[in-house]
């Protein structure tokens, strides 16, 4: 059965508020047991709607979904118990479309889902855009849902997270493009949130800050004992000032992900994976067994791999294989006092290191306050409080470097390190290849 949100009322004139028409042809959808729910070509001013159980909203090459530039068209922040309100960030708890607890429900088509971020947005401050008020929260909300599907549509100008899967199973996510201004604040693509069973492939992804984050966050989600887990991300090109990936974010657990055929054009960091991002966080992210393979990477920082701040969880068995890096600040790899990271491997990865100048600080690295966003080192790789890393057919180039590189590698405090069938050279006559630090 198809419902043509037309036939409820909407009209598509840019300037009609359509919440209630497209809500109706949604609930309608749902009570005759589910269908299609044809969003036409127009642009379609709505505030929140809620998908239901097997509906499928559709939108035609043309239609456009935007977001009001009214708070009060959206939900409330306690609309459900998992829902939360981010005002350290200006956020509220309101979403443009969500899907809370439903089964078999997708979003399709050639159309846009425009979240209207200038209506928030102030002017360029620094790096990012002011915020004028308070702003919608994620744009896209799925909740403690099975059987979610997101595909061929554009999803633009998000004015918070772009599309959040939190608490879910069996997740979709195909063919989707993502534009979000790299100047939007906390404009990340997809989060994925304590899920299972998910697949992301041949999206193209610009954000504002992390394209893709794996997270493990499950303190508002009714079933608590969800881990985030068996995650494949294929086919992906992905561009940000921030994090093209990162893996980390709360006290759960993240494990059994694979990551392949990844183009990265333009970003800050490559991959980051932290356990303990923040000191909200109490004991950090239990990260297990995640794979990486075939990338390209035009990034400053290619790899960040690090316990953070006081964690005590584990990350263990990751590992990066043919890949051609281009970086200009160093990566690191440690952990810290409490527990040190395992089974960290690197196989047959081309790096060329470029510049640096503006990337590189005098000061030698400390394992316990730096962070993926300070300067880096004099060194490619900073590795420390580690154990069983493996490096074998590495190959690093110095190109065009305008700072005092010194070393391939600096070593601390570390057992069983294994670099092996590499092509090392000094950045410069007289400079150590590998450095061991006391």
């Amino acid at each position: 059965m198809f419902y043509n949100i037309i036939d409820f009322g909407a009209a598509g004139d840019a300037k009609t508020k359509n919440t209630a028409a497209i809500q109706a042809a949604i609930d309608k959808c749902h009570e005759n047991g589910g269908g299609k729910v044809i969003v036409p070509p127009g642009e379609f001013l709505t505030g929140t709607v809620f998908l239901k159980d097997n509906v499928e909203f559709h939108l035609l090459s043309g239609a456009v979904i935007k977001g009001s530039p009214d708070l009060e068209d959206y939900n409330k922040d306690d609309c459900f118990e998992q829902n939360v309100a981010f005002s350290q960030e200006n956020v509220t708890g309101a979403h443009l479309i969500i899907a809370h607890e439903a089964k078999n429900v997708t979003i399709s088509g050639h159309g846009i889902i425009d979240g209207n971020s200038p209506a928030f947005f102030g002017k360029l401050e620094g790096y990012k855009f002011s915020i004028r008020d308070k702003r919608p929260g994620q744009m896209i909300y799925f909740c403690e849902c099975e059987n979610v599907r997101v595909e061929g549509v554009s999803l633009d100008n998000t004015p918070y997270w772009t599309c959040f899967i939190h608490g879910c199973e069996n997740v979709f996510l195909h063919g989707v493009k993502i534009n979000n201004p790299r100047e939007t604040r906390n404009g990340d693509g997809f989060d994925i949130d304590c899920c299972r069973n998910v697949t992301i492939s041949d999206c193209i992804i610009y954000s504002g800050d992390d394209c893709i984050t794996l997270r493990g966050s499950n303190q508002r989600l009714k079933n608590k004992s969800r881990a985030c887990e068996n995650v494949t991300v294929t086919n992906c090109i992905l561009s940000t000032p921030c994090n093209a990936l990162r893996i980390g974010v709360g006290d759960g657990i993240i494990r059994n992900c694979t990551f392949s055929n990844i183009v990265m054009l333009d970003t800050r960091n490559g991959i980051c994976l932290i356990s303990k991002y923040s000191q909200r966080q109490k004991e950090g992210t239990t990260i297990q067994n995640i794979r990486f393979s075939n990338f390209v990477m035009e990034t400053i920082l290619p790899f960040y791999i690090a316990s953070g701040f006081d964690a005590v969880s584990q990350i263990e068995n990751i590992y990066f294989s043919d890949m051609s890096v281009k970086a200009s600040k160093t990566s690191c790899i440690y952990g810290n006092k409490n527990v040190r990271l395992k089974n960290i491997y690197f196989r047959n990865i081309d790096m060329e290191i470029n510049g640096g100048k503006e990337f590189m600080d005098n000061k030698e690295l400390d394992p316990c306050v730096h962070r993926e966003w300070n300067k880096g080192g004099n060194t490619a790789f900073f590795i420390a409080n580690s154990e069983d890393v493996r490096f074998k057919d590495l190959r690093i180039k110095w190109k065009n470097i305008d700072a005092p590189w010194k070393h391939c590698f600096k070593i601390k405090d570390n057992e069983n390190i294994n670099i092996d069938e590499t092509f090392l050279s000094a950045p410069s006559d007289g400079n150590e290849i590998i450095k061991v630090l006391e």
